[in-house]
């Protein structure tokens, strides 16, 4: 079987399972998943012993291997890398191919079936080539090669997923991008009729009746993979609807944009569309501040499908539920640790006044252009008088940002826990670096402690004819800042 990488990102970890081994064959990467090896069940299910069961399984994996180097000998003519995974069903070749002609998919998808089909008529020239007193071992090896060779590249063009056919189906008939079209689901039916047939007939089928499982679990596993990808590709009908609503200046009106979303919503289908048509929504409501409807529209999202996080966070702090704005962020730091998220984090525990909590959080593993939000946190200390807790806090933000306005801050700390040397340091650190608020200095309570100091106001009186310079990032070493 071959689909490219974009069908694969969304059906294929469904079968993909834990690697049990990788090799490269003529430069091709070939993983073996573990779920490879079940496919030992049919020979079994036909009564065969162990022995007989293991070559069979040996055969499949040639088999199988021979099929999916079909595609990847063509995908890599056509200047793809292609790579394979032999799985539960058979194989995948993943390649590249969105640049390519009609033709160049359709020789690609073809490819397999035709070296299966090559495959079964060598077992079949074998068959006449070898004397009839062949071993039983050289007849069994024929005998399922040519089966394998002719059955599997047969069955594989069948219009139906996760079959060859089904995407030769769609490149023959122009949609080789779109929802796969009811009518594949008439090879389905045939699979039925056929297993139906095999399971009444009374004699000359019963040798076949192992076949089953296969045709069971193939149509189980259609049905899987036509519900996966209906479930995640938009009728191309609404994409461009979509795509237009997407676009950060279309539809300025947030109330237009809001009524054009819930309009395509109740149009689309897929998983994926109503995702997308909500979080239109959503934004449309948040940028207008209407941050509870914005939290309205990101509750009706999917189960289990994830909202922008700065949306959502933002959403839920200024709706009143900031708690639920910390359970998210923290979820979405489990599934990807991303300093972005850790600032959304930080200002969410702040804003839920999960003060203990929020003082955990490393401001040097937060992103850039977080000071502000490590700010936020400052003055919520110092408005609840945890002044040694501030000055702890401005230690490990000096040390992440450098900023002159926590150099000042942490000079006011200081003084109001009686650290009067390290305040005027502090203090005199920030003016040097370009601090020039005399107005606020002179009347800012947290220095009362120390401003009737000499050498304070003598710095207070620099500032009146010190030249006006650029604030500076500080430099701070962590053991020299306390």
């Amino acid at each position: 079987m071959s689909y490219p990488r974009a069908l694969m990102s969304t059906v294929g970890a469904a079968r993909r399972t834990t690697t049990a081994f990788e090799f490269k064959l003529l430069g091709i990467r070939v993983s073996v998943q573990w779920s490879f090896f079940a496919v030992i069940l049919v020979p079994l299910a036909a009564g065969r012993a162990l022995a007989g069961a293991a070559l069979w399984l040996s055969l499949a994996f040639v088999s199988v291997l021979v099929h999916e180097l079909g595609h990847a000998r063509i995908a890599r003519r056509f200047g793809a890398t292609p790579t394979i995974d032999l799985v539960w069903l058979g194989g995948l070749t993943h390649a590249q191919c969105s640049q390519w002609t009609r033709a160049q998919e359709l020789a690609f998808v073809l490819a397999g079936p035709v070296a299966s089909l090559a495959l079964g008529a060598v077992a079949l020239a074998a068959h006449y080539i070898i004397p009839a007193d062949r071993s039983e071992l050289t007849h069994t090896v024929i005998s399922d090669l040519r089966f394998m060779g002719f059955g599997w590249g047969l069955i594989n063009l069948i219009p139906m997923l996760p079959l060859d056919g089904s995407r030769v189906a769609r490149i023959l008939l122009g949609r080789r991008d779109r929802d796969p079209i009811t009518g594949f689901d008439i090879g389905a039916s045939a699979l039925v009729l056929i297993a139906v047939t095999m399971a009444l007939y009374p004699t000359e089928l019963l040798a076949a009746k192992p076949l089953l499982f296969n045709l069971a679990t193939l149509l189980w596993y259609h049905s899987t993979l036509l519900r996966a990808w209906r479930e995640t590709h938009v009728d191309e009908r609404h994409e461009q609807a979509l795509r237009s609503l997407e676009l950060p200046l279309a539809l300025d009106d947030c109330d237009a944009r809001v009524a054009a979303g819930e309009a395509l919503l109740a149009k689309l289908r897929s998983r994926t569309g109503r995702w997308r048509a909500l979080q239109v929504i959503a934004k449309a409501h948040h940028d207008a501040r209407r941050y509870r409807e914005a939290a309205a529209a990101i509750d009706r999202l999917p189960q289990g499908s994830w909202a922008n996080v700065r949306l959502t966070v933002t959403s839920f702090v200024h709706s009143g539920q900031a708690r639920r704005a910390v359970a998210f962020a923290r979820e979405r730091l489990e599934a990807e640790d991303h300093p972005y998220t850790r600032r959304l984090l930080l200002w969410s525990l702040t804003h839920a006044e999960m003060i203990d909590e929020a003082m955990q959080v490393d401001p040097a593993q937060l992103d850039d252009g977080a000071h502000p939000v490590c700010r936020e946190l400052t003055d919520a200390l110092f408005r609840r008088g945890r002044y040694a807790d501030a000055a702890q806090w401005l230690v490990a933000s000096l040390a992440r940002f450098g900023h002159v306005d926590d150099a000042y801050n942490l000079a006011c700390a200081f003084a109001r826990t009686g650290r009067h040397e390290q305040a005027v340091h502090w203090l005199r650190t920030a003016i040097d670096r370009g601090y020039r608020n005399r107005a606020h200095i002179e009347k800012d309570e947290d220095l009362a402690s120390i401003r009737g100091r000499a050498d304070v106001q003598a710095m207070i009186e620099q500032m009146s004819t010190a030249p006006s310079v650029t604030m500076t990032p500080l430099i701070v070493k962590t053991d020299n800042a306390r």
